[in-house]
């Protein structure tokens, strides 16, 4: 069982109609020239995320429930197998970074009857939660140094399936979350954010606070469809 923590998280959604793939290359190419680079580590999952299909009351709360099954990784990195998350909306920060708690348990598979015990720990109602979303994750992690802060920066292609009406697409987002994620930790997510900020002013326009799940449901609520499929 991880310990409960609080998760400071920076988020663009790159929208329909803009190159994704030419904002990730400026952004990678921005923080090698300023801040050192740890490591780059790939891997892609396959997540599904649950609500309770009726009144989608997590998803109303801004928190999500998710499992995760690996499905393959590149890096020294040693990323858990099956995992569930259950992340818990907090507030926004004064720079546009999203607080969340995010408790996880790491199981043998990603069948949430397996942690059942560990939602209800948290007070929910497992008998009422189903199957909403499936997305397959291809996720780039750059971790660059920050002073004394290492800070996860990644790249996603996300491609979603809404279960309950089968809209589907895809979401290009960069995600930004200090690794240890202490509150001395969230300058560097700052002086992160500015300095990209500075050198594409564009990006100050798509930070996002939703979680995936979030953005999935927003989108599947449209009437038009992403179809782009880049990997």
């Amino acid at each position: 069982l991880t310990k409960p923590k609080d998760e400071f998280e920076l988020k663009y959604e790159i929208k329909e109609g803009r190159k994704h793939l030419e904002i990730y290359q400026q952004v990678k190419v921005i923080l090698q020239q300023t801040f050192p680079r740890v490591s780059v580590e790939r891997y892609a999952s396959k997540d599904t995320y649950y609500d309770n299909v009726a009144t989608l009351e997590h998803w109303e709360k801004g928190d999500s429930i998710r499992t995760r099954q690996l499905l393959a990784q590149d890096g020294q990195c040693s990323f858990k197998k099956n995992a569930i998350s259950y992340k818990t909306y907090k507030q926004q920060g004064k720079y546009n970074f999203t607080i969340r708690k995010n408790e996880e348990r790491i199981g043998e598979t990603s069948n949430i009857e397996e942690y059942t015990h560990f939602l209800q720990e948290k007070g929910v109602k497992t008998n009422t939660l189903n199957p909403i979303v499936e997305v397959l994750d291809y996720t780039q992690t750059v971790t660059i140094q920050v002073g004394q802060t290492l800070v996860d920066v990644q790249f996603k292609i996300s491609e979603y399936k809404n279960l309950n009406n089968d809209k589907e697409g895809t979401i290009h987002a960069i995600e930004i979350k200090p690794r240890e994620n202490q509150i001395q930790d969230r300058m560097a997510l700052i002086e992160v954010q500015k300095l990209i900020e500075e050198r594409l002013p564009e990006l100050a326009q798509l930070t996002t606070n939703k979680s995936m799940y979030g953005i999935v449901i927003e989108r599947s609520k449209e009437n038009t469809k992403d179809n782009e499929i880049v990997i």
